[in-house]
């Protein structure tokens, strides 16, 4: 009985613990030049202080390899394992507007301080641009919030960029996004994408 009451107690604190909201302040940079990321997790009402690592701008840059670098020997080859396939999920019927509830949920559950968005998206080809943009779209008219938040993302056909800067302050509540994420988990749709994938 003894330790049903001390195992009830350790939920009861962990139940505790992930109802705590997290607050998140962050800025990114990346495009074609330079590569740059800072932000700091508060929690526990700012007690609880966890610095992201940072990166310097242009860092991201690969240094040069050594004019005579010795060819390094080719790893044995292991049983190949059977492969999955992200992409056969999205033929299943209604794991789309699924997976898209999902997202809508996981957004609704941001307590969005300050956000402040802004990019431009090509990959090459019209057709691609067009499919990533299907799903960028949507989000960045969610996100969108008078006073609160500035999004301000466009998609360019005509040739392959990736240009992105970010910056904001959210806020969001780790029990919340458990009990969505277990939603979405147990899910039978979820289960027929997992089996086609693996099909």
């Amino acid at each position: 009985m003894l330790t049903l009451w001390v195992l009830m107690g350790c939920l009861a604190g962990l139940l505790l613990l992930l109802a705590v909201p997290v607050e998140l302040s962050y800025a990114i940079r990346l495009d074609a030049d330079q590569r740059s990321a800072q932000g700091q997790f508060r929690w526990l009402f700012g007690l609880v202080r966890v610095k992201l690592p940072c990166q310097p701008d242009g860092s991201s840059k690969s240094e040069k390899l050594p004019a005579k670098a010795k060819p390094t020997p080719k790893p044995k080859r292991r049983a190949e394992r059977p492969r999955t396939s992200p992409m056969a999920a999205l033929s299943v019927e209604g794991f789309v507007s699924h997976l898209l509830k999902l997202v809508r949920r996981l957004l609704a559950g941001l307590h969005i301080h300050h956000l402040d968005i802004r990019g431009r998206l090509g990959l090459g080809d019209p057709a691609d641009t067009g499919l990533a943009w299907a799903l960028i779209g949507p989000i960045s008219v969610i996100l969108d919030a008078p006073g609160v938040t500035q999004v301000d993302i466009q998609p360019d056909f005509s040739e392959e960029v990736l240009d992105f800067s970010s910056s904001g302050r959210v806020r969001v509540v780790p029990l919340e996004y458990l009990a969505v994420m277990i939603r979405f988990m147990v899910s039978p749709t979820t289960f027929r994408a997992i089996r086609a994938m693996r099909s």
